[in-house]
């Protein structure tokens, strides 16, 4: 099951069979009914089945917006349709849609999303570079620069 939190969690089904364990390609399926599925370029035209797109989702789960926050539900929404900012594929054979990723540098760690650039920002104000990734359960961040003080990167 697949499913923002935006969206009730539970938008996009499959049932998992041997032979996508098999394969080693598990689609995150198709969508329940009464919600709709759309895979749209960076123009927010529909792409072609079979290329890579942003997922956007809508239906009876979709929420109505951020509390107090316009500012959010406005990006968040293209038209009734909620971004995910997920890249999605359809199989041209199947219709089932395939995870492939994040479009932006946002993950979700134990429930929480974190937003990897923000991290890398904070970062930059104590080294000359740095790289931050997810890794299993854990955030782990590369950094490069002189005099950096271990203390005060670790506060960050």
């Amino acid at each position: 099951m697949y499913g923002p939190a935006e969206c009730t969690l539970g938008s996009i089904y499959h049932r998992v069979s041997s032979t996508d364990i098999e394969s080693g390609l598990i689609p995150i399926g198709v969508p329940f009914p009464g919600m709709q599925a759309r895979i749209l370029d960076q123009y927010y035209q529909p792409v072609l089945v079979g290329q890579v797109g942003e997922l956007f989702l809508d239906g009876v789960q979709r929420f109505p917006g951020y509390y107090e926050r316009p500012d959010l539900t406005e990006r968040a929404h293209y038209g009734s349709f909620y971004r995910t900012g997920d890249l999605v594929r359809q199989d041209p054979t199947t219709g089932q849609l395939y995870y492939l990723g994040r479009q932006d540098f946002q993950i979700k760690l134990r429930g929480q999303r974190i937003e990897l650039g923000e991290i890398e920002r904070c970062l930059l104000k104590l080294a000359s570079s740095c790289v931050v990734i997810k890794f299993d359960e854990h955030l782990v961040a590369y950094v490069q620069g002189k005099n950096i003080d271990l203390d005060e990167l670790r506060g960050h």
